[in-house]
């Protein structure tokens, strides 16, 4: 949009017409906090004088919670998903919790066959159908080693590609959204790892721990965003939360 045209002479009333013309919402965020941070430091350089977004008027989008699947919907979920050629991946995302991007990045390297751990130092991203890794995870706190069943170390040992799951996010979008059409699930990689979060609080993992496992920089993420409290489990201790009145 603003091509060729000096810093300098990007006005806020430019700003505001860009933000305005993109309707994606979440999109728009992205590119305000974007924005917002080269004009900062174009005024810390003291190649302009004023932040021009600072004069921009925009309501924030207010992100949809994505709600985590119960146990009979992560069960329905993953008889679908047991026919596509994806099901070693979603499974392992449910056992693991990782991002999309981080599993996607795993090599067999990554995998400790005597501990049955994975670590997750580095994360892949999509550009048109370029593959990039990077070499950090989403944040420091990304950097983190996680056990999973040791039922998956057979299934890796049959991988012949040195990345365990060599496919592009488009893949896993797409089967995703079959897997949703079929069973009628709100259902994506990201609800996923919502999912596997929600099941280490019914199994009563302490919170630190769970933001370790999440890789989250703050505990509050963890719990109060990533965290369902689930009505079938809330019944399941009725017995327990009425004896303690």
């Amino acid at each position: 949009t603003f091509g060729s045209t000096p810093i300098s002479r990007i006005t806020s009333d430019d700003v505001q017409k860009l933000l305005v013309s993109i309707k994606a919402l979440r999109t728009r965020d992205l590119c305000r906090g974007a924005l917002i941070q080269i004009f900062k430091k174009a005024t810390i350089q003291n190649i302009i004088d004023k932040n021009p977004c600072d004069g921009i008027e925009l309501k924030r989008h207010k992100q949809e919670h994505k709600k985590a699947l119960t146990k009979s919907e992560q069960e329905k979920f993953l008889n679908a998903a047991a026919k596509t050629s994806h099901n070693l991946l979603f499974r392992f995302l449910l056992a693991t919790g990782l991002r999309i991007g981080e599993a996607l990045a795993l090599t067999k390297d990554d995998i400790d066959v005597i501990k049955s751990t994975v670590t997750v130092n580095k994360n892949v991203v999509f550009v048109g159908n370029k593959r990039i890794v990077q070499s950090t995870p989403k944040s420091e706190a990304g950097n983190r080693t996680i056990p999973f069943p040791r039922e998956f170390l057979e299934e890796f040992d049959k991988i012949t590609t040195f990345e365990l799951f060599p496919c592009s996010y488009n893949a896993v979008k797409k089967s995703t959204q079959r897997i949703a059409k079929e069973t009628g699930l709100n259902v994506s990689p990201h609800i996923l790892r919502h999912t596997y979060a929600t099941r280490l609080e019914e199994a009563g993992i302490a919170p630190k721990i769970k933001q370790y496992l999440l890789g989250h920089a703050t505990l509050e993420m963890t719990q109060n965003v990533y965290t369902d409290v689930q009505s079938d489990y809330v019944y399941s201790l009725s017995e327990k939360i009425c004896g303690a009145i």
